[in-house]
């Protein structure tokens, strides 16, 4: 039986991903409202991005229950640091709520100006404020700070508005801020790379080392890489590059079309450079963005890495289909696309349409390029197993061994390389070493081995 027809029978939840962009775009299917467990709401994702600004002051107008939530979660993608930086709120009390928090807002600007003088001070909104209606933006707007550049965000949660929706807004102040500041002039051939977020460690050490290696073997500087500890000075002059590339571009996706916007900063759309088809295309992007030449065939290591997939997919044989189990999203979609580099049929399962509809812009974008995976709303355990054994010896793709009768690739995106020709050669590796070993499970009482 052919692979596509194997999948589609199945089962009756399965079609593309163009089927549920298109129902979701015409509204015709009933979603049950959902909040993606790592992504949060508006307040989350404009507090990440100014808690990339090492002098910026985050000041949260509203109660301090946000940013006492908030402390734990800052400091990922800091690398090798703890979060020790002071985390400010008006402290909104139930007199507040009733009276109006502007009196307390503008002394706490006054405050924080005042003592602590930062580069820029980022004011913004949690629930309580912004269903109060404070006059956030006169507030701020009055403030005399000297040195210090001030912006503000209205970013409660209860709008409805996402952790992406955050990110954006933040992303939109901060080209906001620099259209203030004198121009520069762009360098020729220079890039801006902005990595992942939530990136940490040596993790991210490899990544910023892999990136910059590679931009420098097609002949290109680096401007600066975008991440956690850059300085306001240092995040101004990203408009001295001629091009921003990404390794995820739907973080800086809003940054990088104010830049084209109010500057002419060119950018790549090509994202997710995982496995050796996908970085080879973010390459070959990024050479016709800035009309230079690139030729992967005259390069040792892209023939060498070549040689280790081409191992890697003896390993794993052919007409096979790969379950992708991962939050919906940029993961969700780097996985899915190696799953193919390494000539599997990808099958998602526990897609979640309430985030698809939150990250529409993404999928569409995907979907240009011709990406139309199988996709299916099953997430069970049991509902994923009975699946697996329709599909006849899939390779399974999850965080979690659940599947011990099958192959399992684990690979977590957050504590592994993963972009680049070196991430591909570890991916290739990886799966050469562990398709087909023996593995263990343990109980309080016993040690199970099985082979998958």
């Amino acid at each position: 039986m052919e692979i596509d027809q194997r999948i589609e029978t199945a089962s009756s939840s399965i079609g593309r991903l163009s089927d549920l962009v298109y129902g979701i775009e015409k509204d015709w299917i009933n979603i049950n409202e959902s909040l993606d467990m790592h992504q949060f709401c508006a307040f989350w994702g404009a507090s990440d991005v100014f808690s990339y600004i090492k002098d910026c002051v985050v000041l949260t107008h509203g109660t301090a229950g946000c940013i006492n939530n908030r402390r734990f979660l800052i400091p990922q993608g800091s690398q090798d640091s703890c979060d020790t930086a002071p985390h400010l709120s008006t402290d909104f009390k139930e007199n507040d709520v009733v009276f109006g928090g502007e009196q307390k807002l503008e002394q706490a600007v006054s405050q924080v100006i005042s003592d602590m003088q930062p580069k820029l001070l980022a004011v913004i909104t949690n629930c309580c404020a912004d269903i109060i209606g404070d006059d956030v933006g006169g507030i701020v707007g009055m403030a005399s700070g000297g040195e210090t550049e001030t912006t503000w965000l209205d970013t409660g949660g209860f709008t409805g508005k996402s952790y992406r929706i955050g990110t954006e807004y933040a992303f939109e102040k901060i080209v906001e801020l620099m259209a203030r500041q004198s121009s520069v002039p762009v360098k020729k051939k220079s890039v801006n790379v902005f990595l992942r977020r939530w990136l940490r460690g040596d993790t991210q050490v490899r990544e910023i080392e892999e990136s910059v290696r590679l931009m420098e073997l097609m002949g290109l500087t680096v401007n600066s890489v975008f991440h956690k500890g850059k300085s306001f000075d240092e995040v101004m002059a990203l408009r001295e590059a001629e091009v921003n590339v990404a390794l995820c571009f739907y973080f800086g996706m809003s940054l990088f079309q104010g830049m084209e916007e109010h500057f002419g900063t060119k950018m790549v759309k090509a994202t997710t450079p995982v496995g050796l088809d996908n970085t080879l295309h973010w390459l070959g992007e990024i050479a016709s963005v800035l009309d230079t030449e690139f030729s992967p065939e005259l390069h040792d290591e892209i023939t060498q890495t070549k040689s280790l997939r081409q191992k890697a997919r003896d390993k794993i044989g052919k007409g096979r289909v790969a379950i992708i189990w991962t939050q919906t999203g940029e993961r969700l979609i780097a996985m899915a696309k190696l799953a193919q580099d390494l000539g599997l049929t990808p099958l998602i399962v526990g897609i979640d349409p309430a985030i698809v509809r939150d990250k529409l812009k993404i999928f569409k974008k995907e979907l240009d390029g011709q990406f139309d995976p199988y996709i299916t709303i099953l997430s069970g355990i049991d509902e994923v197993r009975a699946l697996a054994h329709q599909l006849d010896n899939p390779v399974i793709f999850c965080n979690d061994d659940y599947f011990h009768e099958f192959d399992v690739f684990r690979y977590r995106f957050a504590n592994n390389q993963v972009y680049g020709l070196k991430g591909a050669k570890l991916i290739y590796q990886k799966i050469c070493d562990e398709l087909g070993r023996r593995r263990s499970r343990y109980s309080l009482i016993s040690e199970v081995t099985y082979s998958g």
